[in-house]
């Protein structure tokens, strides 16, 4: 406490809380019933309730702005889009105030022609699973990498050679020359292959 001109000032430093216990006074000065969006009885009052109940009506409005309607988008995706899924996904969505977004979609190439003739369809899809109208626009970018190629099927030749060396070992058998019969069974048997 400081004395001037006859007049005491007070100077009050205002401790720095942590975050923690203000969020816990905030959530206290908060009614529950609002923030949970049902009606609270009076039994049930003074009771402890879930923090993630009461932190919904209020965290929802920000988790929209921070894409996780995005997130949605690319974890729905093969459901909202249906067989498109296949050679598209979700690459990036500007939401807008007044709802018309734009929805850029990478596809495969090759795709490009077939892509454009669904866009309405695929935006109404879209919009369906969000419940009112987020995309107006879609873009679509051929960014995706080919498929992977698919694994080659065992070959069913070398087997089906191998029960022929039998068919060829009956009909040499009529070859009289040994170096001949020799040489058309070194024809005759396929190659093994080296793995």
């Amino acid at each position: 406490m400081r004395v001037r001109n006859g007049r005491s000032s007070l100077r009050f430093i205002k401790p720095v809380t942590p975050w923690p216990v203000t969020l816990f006074r905030m959530l206290c000065l908060l009614d529950r019933s609002t923030l949970s969006g049902r009606s609270m009885d009076k039994t049930r009052k003074n009771r402890m309730t879930r923090l993630s109940t009461m932190l919904d009506g209020m965290v929802a409005p920000s988790v929209r702005k921070r894409g996780f309607v995005m997130s949605r988008l690319v974890s729905e995706w093969p459901v909202i889009a249906g067989d498109i899924a296949g050679w598209s996904r979700p690459s990036r969505l500007a939401l807008q105030r007044d709802g018309g977004g734009k929805l850029t979609v990478a596809i495969r190439s090759g795709f490009g022609p077939l892509a454009l003739q669904m866009r309405d369809s695929l935006a109404d899809r879209v919009n369906a699973a969000f419940g009112y109208r987020a995309v107006s626009e879609i873009t679509f970018v051929q960014t995706l990498p080919p498929p992977p190629p698919t694994p080659m099927a065992p070959d069913t030749h070398a087997q089906t050679a191998r029960h022929d060396v039998w068919a060829l070992d009956s009909k040499l058998e009529k070859v009289k020359s040994p170096e001949v019969r020799a040489a058309l069974r070194r024809l005759g048997t396929p190659l093994e292959k080296d793995d």
